[in-house]
């Protein structure tokens, strides 16, 4: 009978040795499977971050030719100002000397019908002396002795003597007078058009510097068009990279979202690997995040509350009231409640006959049979219980039996 009980005890065994020898085979193709892809993600993610670098260069090397572009703008706009100016300039001083050109033209104008009576006037004079020398010529050739020598006394002689002189002077006069009113009225008119045709140069050379000007004007244009449009080409080709880094942004997101979710799938895989196998976790996170002081050392002390020499069973680590408690490594929660002199605590079911325990808490954040991750919060630091101050009193038992956590956390 004790035969049949202990062939049937070595067949059970022997099926669980077997269930084991395919589970574990299992596990590991399923992990080396995710640890490939994981592998994949990440080289996938480094030559997109390396991507990403080189699109930042880029767009830094184009945001620094922009600037530059916007200088030459600037520079160039301030030229095409400085030449509108001077072209306005010079429309003025074209429109004042138009005007000039205009007013002088008048005054020759006037000038001219001046001239024209005078010269009617002289015409008329001239035409007077004409009908005189016509009219000695038609009676015959008479001296001036002949009408003095016929006089009829000496004072008729000298009243013909008299109107002689008179009209001998009178034609001087005339002649000296028509002479010096035609070369007045040459010079007046010579001025005149020496006036206008100064004016009418520098006209044109105001003309001229307006043309040059316009020319300078539209290369400023053409150069300004140009210096648009490669700000244009700039700015279209930083928009295409800042495109390509946001979807380098996006893509590296997704990566590294896809990365930690095949990271917590494999740690998930290697704690059911380890819970099948039953080995209990080798390293232990430690339990408060950003302190280390360590309070009281695990094994014999006095106790700070009786005075008495103690065995501790873990180690106490010094932290303020309300600083996160996380778990030391996955597992099931098998406590979450006042437990005596422990206070508010928490006890952990990690597998392999491994459990860890958190005490004095402030607060719980778990429930008994959730199903926690390593690093996931659990409690908050407080005193409660028999303490003398906030601090979490952590162990780790090996099926029921203490052991130093140093020799576990990391």
């Amino acid at each position: 009978m004790k035969m049949k009980k202990s062939l049937a005890f070595l067949k059970i065994i022997l099926v669980i040795f077997l269930c084991f020898s395919f589970i574990a085979p299992a596990f590991a193709n399923t992990i080396d499977q995710k640890r490939d892809e994981l592998q994949d993600v990440n080289r996938e993610l480094s030559e997109n971050k390396n991507e990403l670098r080189e699109y930042k260069s880029q767009e830094d090397l184009l945001a620094a030719e922009l600037n530059e572009i916007e200088e030459q703008l600037k520079k160039a706009q301030e030229e095409l100002d400085k030449i509108n100016r001077k072209i306005r300039g010079t429309e003025k001083e074209i429109e004042a000397k138009e005007k000039e050109i205009e007013k002088k033209e008048e005054e020759i104008q006037q000038k001219e019908e001046e001239i024209a009576e005078v010269e009617a006037w002289l015409a008329d004079q001239d035409d007077l002396v004409k009908t005189r020398i016509r009219a000695i010529y038609e009676n015959g050739s008479v001296s001036y002795l002949e009408v003095l020598f016929a006089s009829s006394g000496f004072s008729d002689f000298l009243t013909r003597f008299s109107f002689l002189q008179s009209i001998l002077n009178s034609d001087i006069a005339l002649f000296n007078q028509i002479k010096e009113e035609r070369e007045k009225l040459e010079i007046q008119r010579a001025e005149l058009e020496e006036q206008r045709e100064e004016l009418e140069a520098h006209r044109h050379e105001l003309e001229n510097q307006r043309q040059v000007l316009l020319g300078l004007r539209n290369s400023q244009l053409d150069k300004q068009a140009q210096i648009d449009r490669q700000s244009q080409e700039r700015n279209r080709v930083l928009s295409q990279v800042r495109q390509a880094i946001e979807a380098q942004e996006k893509a590296i997101r997704d990566l590294e979202a896809e990365s930690k979710k095949i990271e917590s799938l494999i740690n998930r895989l290697l704690e059911e690997q380890r819970r099948e196998s039953g080995e209990a976790p080798s390293q232990l996170a430690w339990p408060v995040p950003g302190y280390t002081r360590i309070t009281s050392g695990y094994g014999t002390r006095i106790h700070p509350i009786t005075r008495r020499s103690s065995f501790h069973s873990g180690i106490d680590i010094g932290a303020p009231t309300g600083v996160p408690i996380v778990a030391a490594e996955s597992g099931t929660v098998i406590l979450a409640r006042y437990y005596g002199g422990y206070g508010n605590c928490v006890i952990i079911d990690h597998g392999g006959g491994m459990t860890t325990l958190y005490a004095h808490a402030h607060t719980l954040n778990t429930s008994v049979g959730q199903r926690v991750t390593r690093g996931q919060r659990i409690a908050a630091i407080g005193s409660t219980g028999f303490s003398t101050g906030p601090h979490l009193h952590f162990e780790v038992r090996i099926n029921g039996q203490t052991r130093n956590p140093l020799n576990y956390v990391r």
